[in-house]
């Protein structure tokens, strides 16, 4: 099965292919701390902080206890809000384009990689960054709903 973890922000992306050990791709903490293991050196280096939805991998005890002790820092986002999510608002036109196309397991990889540098629009990524702060405003006052975004 093929299954890609994404890491964005303004004038970055990253792309980590991972195997989730099981039929159904569902990434479990075990595969999630060691692609955490491989963002940890960059993301302690300039300061970064991952913005992580609700998974039940993400939000594991296990996961808390390796952020603390390796000093990640992460911030969970509330599990009925996707208007918080930068690559949710990216990803359904990047999805709709790679899965236009058939792809064989071996060239999924190739395929996505060229979707996701030639479609991940980083102007757009760095308006969505700006306008964050009026995402929880619209946000807050719908409650946690979905909101124009």
């Amino acid at each position: 099965m093929f299954s890609i973890f994404i890491a964005i922000r303004p004038n970055y992306r990253r792309y980590i292919p991972y195997n989730a050990g099981n039929s159904n791709g569902k990434m479990n903490t075990r595969v999630y701390i060691q692609i955490l293991s491989q963002l940890l050196e960059e993301f302690k280096r300039d300061g970064i902080t991952l913005c992580q939805d609700v998974d039940s991998a993400y939000k594991s005890n296990t996961v808390k206890d390796w952020a603390k002790e390796n000093r990640f820092s992460l911030i969970t986002l509330p599990g009925l809000s996707p208007d918080f999510s930068i690559l949710e608002s990216m990803a359904h036109p990047i999805k709709k384009k790679f899965h236009a196309q058939k792809a064989t397991e071996s060239t999924a990889l190739e395929r996505f990689i060229k979707v996701f540098e030639e479609e991940l629009n980083m102007e757009a990524i760095l308006n969505i960054y700006q306008s964050f702060t009026i995402r929880l405003h619209n946000c807050r006052r719908a409650q946690g709903q979905m909101t124009k975004y």
